[in-house]
């Protein structure tokens, strides 16, 4: 509880009408000076009755794009008689661009509820600790204000972006002679063709077989045998004193691991991945043991940090199952191909 800045102009007007009183014997400076105290002292205890009978839920999203929009919602509810007179938050998450959106009012089985909803932008990836929400009022005149801090704890994750291009590694076959669909260079063989079904939503644009379409007058995709089983490892060094060629083998092992556990053409086959992210320290991931692998590693590529180039590390040998990435090889341009899906394709990529 504190004066406000009108409530110390107040006091000090009191305090001069009750000096001159004083002073001058004049009971009617007197008596008005006790009329003008009572809604000091009122005021001294409501405010604070107020912030105490608010309960308050903050929701907000598990995970976000850089630049992208996101919104998070500050539930208060009361059963005061006063409702929330006078009452503002602060809920503004560092290290984002925040604007308040709306403010909705309800009321229900004596219950008041208000709801503001905030949108946020962040513009770098990392794990942003949200502030604690602080609720004031200063009702009903503005003489003091009293405060209470809420705090949750609530976190927002900000992946990396994923790079729309990846290195070229020839020597893993792609299945551009059998089927006709170029695709990343990391991704197992999708079996052998078995037969012809119709085309369903989510199917590739190039698995369909146009000739047997022409001939049938209806769209039908190739059908492969039973998915293959893999094991994949991925080794990231983010040794580098660059900070663009690290955030871009940033986004380039976001995006593999991405096209390999929540791409388009992860439904024709099982793969089991292994990661390990070599930065400041040293993260070691596997799917058959982490739980929610896609989530974790995506964490450890938010918050990961460059490491040291005057450190040594050992890194073992490329093999078909076995790729190597480094932040220093820079990942010239004619190392890069196009893949088979873009950043804005990507909005739900947070746990699910």
């Amino acid at each position: 509880m504190k004066l406000t800045a009108i409530g110390r102009y107040y006091l000090i007007l009191l305090l001069l009408i009750l000096f001159a009183g004083f002073r001058r014997e004049v009971n009617l400076l007197l008596l008005l000076s006790a009329f003008m105290a009572g809604p000091l002292v009122f005021h001294l205890f409501l405010p604070r009755w107020i912030v105490r009978g608010i309960s308050l839920k903050r929701t907000v999203p598990e995970s976000v794009f850089p630049g992208e929009k996101c919104y998070f919602t500050v539930e208060l509810s009361t059963l005061s008689f006063f409702r929330f007179g006078g009452v503002t938050v602060d809920a503004r998450p560092g290290g984002a661009k925040f604007q308040l959106e709306s403010v909705r009012e309800s009321s229900e089985a004596g219950k008041a509820r208000q709801t503001l909803r905030y949108s946020a932008t962040f513009d770098h990836r990392g794990e942003y600790t949200l502030p604690d929400v602080t609720v004031c009022s200063d009702y009903p005149f503005g003489y003091t204000c009293a405060r209470r801090t809420f705090s949750d704890g609530a976190q927002i994750l900000v992946l990396p972006k994923f790079a729309s291009r990846f290195p070229s590694c020839p020597d893993i076959p792609t299945d551009e002679a059998t089927t006709g669909q170029t695709r990343p260079h990391f991704l197992p063989s999708m079996g052998d063709f078995c037969g012809l079904r119709p085309f369903q939503r989510g199917d590739l644009p190039g698995r369909i077989h146009w000739r047997a379409s022409a001939r049938h007058d209806a769209l039908l995709v190739q059908q492969n045998d039973a998915p293959q089983q893999t094991h994949f490892a991925l080794v990231a060094d983010f040794t580098d004193d660059d900070d663009a060629r690290f955030e871009q083998a940033v986004s380039i092992v976001a995006a593999v691991v991405h096209e390999m556990l929540r791409g388009p053409e992860r439904r024709y086959f099982h793969t089991s991945l292994s990661l390990k992210i070599i930065g400041r320290k040293i993260v070691v991931l596997t799917s058959a043991s982490t739980e929610d692998f896609y989530y974790a590693a995506m964490r450890e590529l938010a918050i990961v940090e460059r490491r040291d180039p005057s450190l040594s590390v050992e890194l073992p040998e490329e093999s078909e199952n076995l790729w190597v990435l480094r932040s220093q090889d820079g990942f010239v341009e004619e190392s890069l191909r196009e893949t088979a899906f873009s950043p804005s394709d990507t909005a739900s990529a947070g746990r699910g």
